[in-house]
């Protein structure tokens, strides 16, 4: 296994609870579907990536994933359901137990009406990223295709398997530089950087009442066109992408919290460097924080900036495990483990999902796995003109209600930030209690003893 599999494979089997590691997807099905082009399609698929059919576990004391034969094949599970119980359905689905030294894929499909039907595919991380959930997708509709249609597949040889992964990714030696660069970057790190909201002290702690601790909850909400494409003007003004700008908000949120001009947050980044690494079926990212130093009196721009040359340093000193990064602080005393990052941005700009299938129409559903993986992870997944977004959160810490105030605060900073991307970071963080949109900004109560930073308001 690589580095990152290794350590998902370790968090899984140590953690109490289900899995953090069992991702989806989804998509609902209008028209005539061939339910025999839809079972040949994933067989082939499986067939074509080794990881798909691999089983992982313990050799001796090396973790290892065997692959089985092309012919084993994978079994598809038609189940029925009401329409108005195929909500409940589908979280049931995506929410099963999956052990991964017997399969880490398995394909539902579910019938609600004569011309509906939604297709569900469970997989393991230790088998996907977000770009082979793409990958998965592309080729999906050219099997199902070409199956219908009565022609020969048209899709590349994998190049690279999982394992021969691997094996070349430890056997390549590792530029000292890295870590000389995560050493200086992450030194004098405190316990007081901001990398969460303030969580509310009446609150129950992790596990109590019988709640598991890693429990997860979802708010979605929409960057609408119109803001889309102020925030790419603001974009193009600043020579930034739109996950600058983002992860900029967020780290003004994190700051607004309680004042902390040391902000972490985490991102992943993609270990995807050459055309041979486009179709491998395997987590070839790595979550790395992102230290950032929020200057109230400073421009939102010159904050951008800043961002922006974090995100550079770690992409380019990305080889590395967010395990060694623990281990760094940890060994000086300071946050390790989930304290250093607690807040993670994920932003997919890549195509949207459209699968055009003969004789259906195809649309896509996001499904949340009911577990966090931190307290908050913002997802923002770029459509034709906007974004859809996704708050989830652990729901030992946060009610449904703080999360929701959450996300409009996001997205009044949005709006502000659009209006005047030159305006300090103070300016931006008091239009919340303005009224910059109706009903945000109420601030939170104070804890005892506690005030906000000068400007500031507390978020809950």
């Amino acid at each position: 296994m690589t580095a990152e599999q290794e350590a998902i494979w370790l968090d899984d089997h140590l953690r109490d609870g289900g899995s953090r590691y069992i991702e989806s997807w989804v998509y609902r099905l209008e028209g005539a579907l061939d339910r025999g082009a839809v079972h040949w399609a994933l067989e082939r698929i499986v067939a074509r990536h080794e990881g798909l059919r691999s089983r992982f576990g313990l050799d001796d004391d090396r973790l290892v994933q065997r692959v089985l034969p092309e012919k084993h094949g994978l079994e598809l599970e038609t189940v029925s359901c009401a329409a108005a119980s195929l909500d409940d359905t589908l979280k049931e689905l995506v929410r099963r137990p999956m052990d991964v030294a017997e399969c880490p894929i398995r394909a539902t499909l579910v019938e609600v009406a004569q011309h509906t039907t939604v297709l569900v595919v469970q997989l393991h991380h230790l088998v996907v990223d977000s770009w082979a959930l793409h990958t998965l997708e592309r080729e999906f509709e050219e099997h199902y295709r070409a199956y219908v249609e009565r022609r020969p597949v048209a899709v590349a040889p994998v190049e690279l398997q999982p394992g021969a992964h691997a094996l070349a990714r430890k056997s390549t030696p590792r530029d000292p530089a890295v870590r000389a660069y995560w050493r200086e970057n992450l030194r004098e790190l405190s316990p007081d950087a901001a990398s969460t909201l303030a969580v509310d002290d009446t609150l129950a702690p992790a596990g109590a009442g019988g709640e598991p601790p890693d429990r997860g909850g979802r708010i979605t909400f929409e960057v609408d066109a119109e803001t889309a494409q102020r925030v790419r003007a603001v974009c193009r003004r600043l020579r930034v992408t739109p996950f600058a700008v983002f992860a900029s908000i967020v780290s003004v949120l994190l700051h607004a919290a309680e004042g902390a001009q040391d902000v972490v947050l985490g991102t992943p980044v993609s270990h995807r460097d050459s055309a041979s690494h486009d179709q491998v079926m395997a987590p070839m990212i790595a979550l790395l924080p992102l230290r950032v130093t929020v200057d109230a009196d400073a421009s939102f721009a010159k904050l951008v900036a800043h961002v922006r040359t974090r995100a550079h340093e770690a992409i380019t000193y990305k080889d590395i495990s967010y395990g060694e990064l623990v281990g760094m602080t940890r060994r000086r005393g300071q946050v390790g483990g989930r304290g250093m990052v607690r807040t993670v941005l994920v932003v997919d700009d890549a195509q949207p999902s459209r699968m055009r299938l003969p004789g259906l129409e195809a649309r896509r559903v996001y499904m949340d796995s009911g577990v966090s993986k931190f307290d908050l992870c913002f997802t923002l997944v770029a459509q034709d003109r906007d974004y859809r977004g996704f708050l989830d959160y652990a729901v030992d810490l946060f009610p449904a209600g703080v999360v929701e105030r959450v996300t409009d605060d996001f997205l009044a900073l949005l709006d502000r930030v659009c209006d005047n991307p030159d305006g300090t970071v103070a300016w931006l963080v008091d239009g919340i209690g303005e009224g910059a949109r109706p009903g945000v900004g109420d601030a939170a109560p104070k804890k005892p003893g506690q005030s906000p930073a000068p400007g500031n308001r507390q978020l809950r």
